[in-house]
This record gives C-alpha cells, sequence and structure tokens, in this order.
C-alpha cells in the first residue's frame, strides 16, 4: 500500500511502498512522478519509447529502503520512424556505457538504483525478453527497481513497478499498478518515516577475505572443469538434432514457463529474427523476436493448461532449418 511522508533535512515530499513479496521498501521522491509523466507525453507523441536510469539510496540493514531521488534518460538505439511506433532498446555499445556510468555514480555514491522506460507496445505491461539481460549487469548489488509506463489510456497512463532480488526481475508487478499522477499521491496522509524493518532473511553483498592457498588450487580445477565443459558444450552444439540445433528449452518457473534456448548457437549468427509461437490448447500466440532477443533474452509465459507445445522459427537468409521445436508437459 503507497504512503506519502516527508524527509528530512530538505524536507520534499515521498511515496513509500511496502510490498509483501519483497524484504526491502521503496520509496520515490514525488516529483519524480511530474518529471517523469512530461517526458512520457513528449515521447508518446512522437510515437516513440524512452528509456533511462533511477539515482538514490540503496537498502542497508539498518535502513532497508530502496530510495529513488533522481532520473536520468538514456537515448536508445533506434530513432523514431514516420509511422511506426520505436521500442527502446540499447545495443551493445550503449550497453557498455551504461556500465561505466554505473561505475562512475558508484564512485560518486550517488549509484544507479533503477532503470525505466515507456511501454507503447501491445501486450501485457511485462519486462521484455532483453530487458533483464540489459538490465542486470548494471546493477552488480542485485538489487533494483525496474519501471515500466504505459500508454495513456483515458485521463492518465498506469506504471508498474518491478522489484529485483538477487539480480532477478519478478514475473509480475511487486504490487498493485497505478497512476502516474502526482496528485493522486498527494491526496494520500502523510506519515512519518517507518521503523527498521525484520530483514533476517534478506542477503547483502559482504566483502570477501582473501583466498588461502588451497583455494588457489581449487580456483585452478574450476577453470580446467569449465574449459572442459565449453569444449563439451561446443561438440554437443555439432551433433544436437537439426530440429532444436539452438537447444530451445521449456523450464517450469511457478505458475509460468520460462522459454529458453542457447544464445550462442552458431544458427543464430545471420538470422534477422525469429516467430515464437506457442500453442497451450485452443490457445495459440505468436510472438515477433528481433536479433538482439535471439541474442540475450528469455520469455516468460503463463501456461493455460498441463501440455503446452513452442514452436521457434528462424529467420535466416540462404539457410533451410526447420522449425525448432519444444514439447512440455507437466508432470
Amino acid at each position: 500500500m503507497a504512503k506519502l511522508r516527508h524527509s528530512e533535512p530538505e524536507n520534499p515530499l515521498y511515496v513509500r511502498w511496502t510490498p509483501d513479496t519483497c524484504p526491502y521498501a521503496l520509496e520515490m521522491r514525488l516529483d519524480l512522478i511530474t518529471r517523469l509523466k512530461m517526458e512520457m507525453e513528449q515521447a508518446e507523441a512522437a510515437n516513440a519509447e524512452i528509456g533511462g536510469v533511477f539515482l538514490g539510496v540503496l537498502p542497508t540493514q539498518d535502513s532497508p529502503t530502496l530510495r529513488l531521488d533522481d532520473l536520468i534518460l538514456v537515448p536508445g538505439s533506434a530513432l523514431p520512424q514516420p509511422n511506426a511506433m520505436t521500442e527502446y532498446s540499447l545495443d551493445a555499445a550503449q550497453v557498455k556505457h551504461l556500465a561505466e556510468m554505473s561505475a562512475e555514480s558508484r564512485v560518486a555514491r550517488r549509484p544507479f538504483v533503477g532503470f525505466f522506460r515507456s511501454h507503447l507496445r501491445g501486450g501485457h505491461m511485462v519486462p521484455s525478453p532483453a530487458d533483464v539481460p540489459m538490465l542486470s549487469p548494471q546493477f552488480p548489488e542485485g538489487i533494483f527497481a525496474f519501471l515500466l509506463v504505459g500508454a495513456r489510456l483515458g485521463p492518465s497512463r498506469e506504471a508498474a513497478f518491478f522489484l529485483s532480488l538477487a539480480g532477478q526481475i519478478p514475473l509480475a508487478p511487486s504490487f498493485a499498478p497505478f497512476p502516474l499522477e502526482e496528485g493522486m499521491f498527494q491526496l494520500l496522509p502523510e506519515v512519518p518515516a517507518e521503523a527498521t524493518e525484520d530483514v533476517r532473511n534478506f542477503q547483502f553483498a559482504r566483502s570477501r577475505p582473501p583466498l588461502p592457498w588451497p583455494a588457489v588450487l581449487s580456483f585452478a580445477l574450476v577453470v580446467f572443469l569449465i574449459g572442459t565443459w565449453t569444449l563439451g558444450s561446443r561438440i554437443s552444439q555439432i551433433f544436437r538434432p537439426a530440429s532444436n540445433m539452438i537447444d530451445l528449452n521449456v523450464i517450469r518457473s511457478g505458475n509460468n514457463l520460462k522459454i529458453t534456448w542457447d544464445h550462442s548457437a552458431p544458427v543464430l549468427n545471420g538470422a534477422l529474427g525469429a516467430t515464437l509461437v506457442i500453442m497451450d490448447g485452443r490457445s495459440h500466440r505468436e510472438l515477433k523476436l528481433d536479433p538482439e532477443d535471439l541474442k540475450l533474452g528469455q520469455v516468460s509465459y503463463e501456461r493455460l493448461t498441463k501440455k503446452v507445445y513452442v514452436v521457434m522459427s528462424l529467420d535466416s537468409p540462404g539457410v533451410k532449418l526447420p522449425a525448432q521445436t519444444f514439447d512440455w508437459v507437466s508432470e
């Protein structure tokens, strides 16, 4: 449930959420909502998605609250196209630059604590297959807030926060979506800062002691095993059946299914994209994947029945590859 409170000494107003599914609370400076709304309206007028980062304070054991104090827009890869909606994404060079900015922000003690982007594309307002691998490396502590802001529907636009833990973004919003309107939160009663919450089950990153000599030998053994495993994986790629050259796989994750594939599979190198079809009982869903999705992404799907059939058709000019398939059946 959202609350409103003051913060000393500047005395700005913050909106505070305490989700049931996360061991830390979230606070967002109230005036950031108005700034976000203005940026989103300008972008939507140009039919383009935008994104950026939040700066603030990470939770600690004494103060288990993630606080969003400021935001910076981060230009995306694609430029707005006439009569076409431009989806926000970052190329490899931009992701590297973002990582450098993140490191500088930590040195300046104004760390990146979250990411946001508008969501004008169709479908449910959930992280895209390319969001997770793009975001996680920028937050080495594994703790950050991801905000999606939808298109305007009626008098306002809806926004939803996804709070990560150990670098993992949840499949559903961490609390109920809310209208991106500062006035809505100004009507809430003000409350004082809440007391420190119980964080016994929350693991924070700690510095590690120097490795003793036996550990050095163990490390060398691990390197050897990784090399052996890598060579073995390359051999296994060669002998995969043609119907699953990308190692298409479906893994159960709670009530959802995670659809994955081998991002390093050689057949993906020249692919221009792919079509992913999910057949679940009478439901038949189709998802278009671009080259970035193929190299970095994965798909989360909320199943309807106990049997799901997945087909991925690659768009690879000059390469005749059969559709890649996986038949998942609940145990």
